[in-house]
């Protein structure tokens, strides 16, 4: 699924929410200084659990209703093409920054094990892990 598609479904924006929201946590917690994220502090993303803040940040994660093209991550296209992600580099290296910063990082710790997974053939991918990942970040 391309980055619109992905928009457009609202645990998926719910998933990247939450991947940015541990990401600055655990940056901050080691007194980084983090850009700003599609125009969003990073304080902002960490406090994503307050609805308030959720819900303003879900409006700027929703589709624009552009009709350009639906781009893919780079681990979207390794998944599509068979090839052996990243994962391990990327949130797998929030995840373990999260331990030493003691941050938890539910969501990323489950894109890690899924993807992981995908990568070793044990798990198909497909719009269903959308739902697997919240399962076992424990947010269903």
């Amino acid at each position: 699924e391309g980055g619109q598609t992905i928009a457009a479904n609202p645990d998926a924006r719910r998933i990247q929410i939450n991947i940015c929201k541990e990401s600055c946590q655990v940056a901050l917690a080691q007194n980084y200084v983090v850009e700003n994220i599609r125009g969003i502090t990073a304080e902002t993303f960490s406090r994503a659990d307050d609805g308030e803040v959720y819900e303003e940040l879900d409006s700027k994660f929703m589709p624009t209703g552009g009709s350009g093209p639906d781009w893919k991550s780079s681990m979207g296209q390794d998944v599509t093409k068979g090839r052996h992600t990243e994962v391990e580099f990327m949130n797998g290296y929030i995840s373990q920054q999260g331990r030493v910063a003691g941050v938890p990082t539910p969501i990323n710790d489950a894109i890690v094990q899924v993807v992981s997974e995908i990568d070793a053939g044990t798990r198909t991918p497909g719009p269903e892990n959308v739902e697997l990942v919240l399962e076992l970040a424990a947010m269903r």
